[in-house]
């Protein structure tokens, strides 16, 4: 409900915050990596906060425009961190040597709990807002949001789920990882076995994307393991949930995403629908795939802000092309 008389966070909520961020102080990260926090436009009434968690190896930068969007209608939005993203490249071991990407920090297989603490602290951040509560996110962050709304229930309002990371698309990926989750430790040559996004993503960090692009098999596995947990605890409730994914998401497998939502046992309240095949990954964000001329972007910054905000399900289309059982996201006035 809009608070047409407060303005701003809670002093509670800004003092939770600035202890999360606080304490990735010590790490060095890179410039669109730095937590953000774009407080409500005051000349508007206060509406609440909203919570956009980015996608795996990127950052929060993914959100930074659609949340002035946001912002400016009353909302408080903040854009956190996930856990060891975003440091800057590590230095070459030569002088005029190669840099190379800083993955250290990123949780390994057996460290995966560390997304629940994750989503745990945002908690208890948005606990101490103002106004309605909404969550979402993007990739592996849209797992962080399905797992907040288990762990929280009652705490919000509304959740947008964007082509959540619950397992890899690429058979490839999933085959090796078979091995890595076989028992192995942390530390075995194979949990180091190093997995890269390709020639793509580093043309991407060469226009301006934020992130890293190369990173280890035991740290894919913790997206796993987290996946897997999230999927298996995901059940309807006070919460209205908005899921967003791509046919044929090259990230993403959609089977994992579809068998968590037929058995979160939704609502008439909630909604899942498909983006065309080829639409981005990353879908609202431009850093991603620059070169794609992202025809969808207008409309689909509008029609996510409209549920977060009012709660407006996205409209569905015609159904889908590799999931008849579902429908593509109509997006009004806007043609591929």
């Amino acid at each position: 409900m809009a608070s047409p008389h407060f303005v701003g966070p809670t002093p509670e909520m800004e003092a939770r915050w600035l202890h999360y961020t606080d304490a990735l102080s010590r790490f060095q990260l890179q410039k669109g990596c730095v937590p953000k926090r774009i407080w409500a436009n005051p000349k508007v009434p206060h509406q609440g906060a909203v919570m956009m968690v980015h996608g795996y190896t990127a950052c929060p930068q993914q959100f930074f425009d659609w949340a002035e969007l946001v912002a400016a209608q009353g909302w408080d939005v903040l854009l956190p961190l996930l856990p060891g993203h975003g440091r800057t490249p590590l230095s070459p071991d030569v002088p005029g040597g190669k840099y190379s990407d800083n993955a250290e920090g990123l949780l390994k297989k057996n460290e995966w709990r560390g997304f629940n603490e994750f989503g745990d602290e945002m908690n208890h951040i948005m606990e101490a807002a103002e106004g309605s509560k909404v969550i979402g996110g993007l990739s592996v962050g849209g797992t962080v949001a399905m797992y907040a709304i288990q762990a929280a229930p009652k705490l919000y309002d509304r959740a947008l789920i964007m082509t959540p990371l619950l397992d890899f698309s690429n058979p490839d990926y999933r085959r090796d990882l078979w091995f890595v989750q076989a028992g192995l430790p942390d530390g075995s040559p194979l949990g180091w076995y190093r997995i890269t996004w390709g020639d793509g993503c580093h043309e991407e960090r060469s226009q301006g994307r934020a992130g890293i692009c190369d990173f280890w098999a035991s740290t894919a596995a913790a997206i796993q393991n987290f996946g897997l947990h999230v999927a298996s605890i995901f059940k309807s409730g006070q919460t209205q949930v908005q899921v967003v994914t791509v046919e044929a998401d090259p990230t993403a497998w959609n089977e994992p995403i579809l068998k968590a939502y037929k058995n979160f046992s939704p609502t008439a309240r909630d909604s899942i629908c498909f983006m065309p095949k080829g639409v981005n990954h990353s879908l609202i964000s431009k850093y991603d795939a620059p070169k794609s001329k992202k025809w969808w972007f207008p409309a689909l910054y509008r029609e996510t802000a409209d549920f977060v905000m009012r709660g407006d399900l996205m409209p569905l289309g015609d159904r889908s092309q590799t999931d008849p059982g579902y429908f593509r996201c109509a997006l009004p006035g806007v043609r591929e």
